[in-house]
């Protein structure tokens, strides 16, 4: 059985590729990215959407009224096709999938960046241009501070972990003697 990501899978392609065709891509992506921001914060538009009582043509006429001319057509036509299919519940995981497709089309790699304190932006900027040469990728760094390390940094990309700080090398010590 497919699950819920490999299904907008098949739709975050399908959008991709038409507006890759069309020289939309970031349009077609901020579009998406805008509606699944309004779901988000609209409780009112997401039982809209997800209510089985309420007729697909009565969505669609919904989806028109609201989004016509606001959107890339290519938006338009997936958010009417979601509807007709009874999947308006994957906008918000096609918007994830085709905000990643867009990076990776630019080559872009989102690097998370966990320390005790906060680091200077020169830090960073050293940080990023640093693993930039060693991994040949262009990140995009985002910063979390997580006051209960005591110390060092833990490094998330792509499916990748580094953990450097005290606690993650006292754990990997305390497994050894262990």
């Amino acid at each position: 059985m497919a699950t819920i990501d490999s299904i907008a899978k098949r739709y975050t392609d399908a959008a991709f590729a038409l507006a890759r065709e069309r020289d939309e891509i970031q349009r077609v992506g901020d579009d998406l990215a805008a509606v699944a921001g309004i779901l988000a914060r609209d409780e009112q538009a997401r039982e809209f959407f997800a209510s089985p009582v309420i007729q697909r043509e009565e969505k669609a006429k919904a989806v028109i009224a609201v989004f016509e001319g606001r959107v890339h057509e290519i938006t338009l036509h997936l958010l009417l096709l979601l509807v007709r299919k009874r999947r308006e519940s994957l906008i918000a995981s096609i918007a994830e999938q085709y905000a990643a497709a867009l990076r990776e089309e630019r080559g872009e790699t989102p690097l998370a960046v966990v320390s005790a304190r906060a680091l200077s932006q020169s830090a960073l900027a050293s940080l990023k241009a640093r693993l930039d040469g060693i991994f040949g990728k262009n990140f995009q760094v985002s910063q979390r501070v997580d006051s209960t390390l005591i110390g060092g940094l833990q490094l998330q990309f792509g499916d990748r972990r580094y953990d450097g700080s005290i606690d993650g090398r006292l754990t990997a010590l305390a497994s050894q003697l262990l």
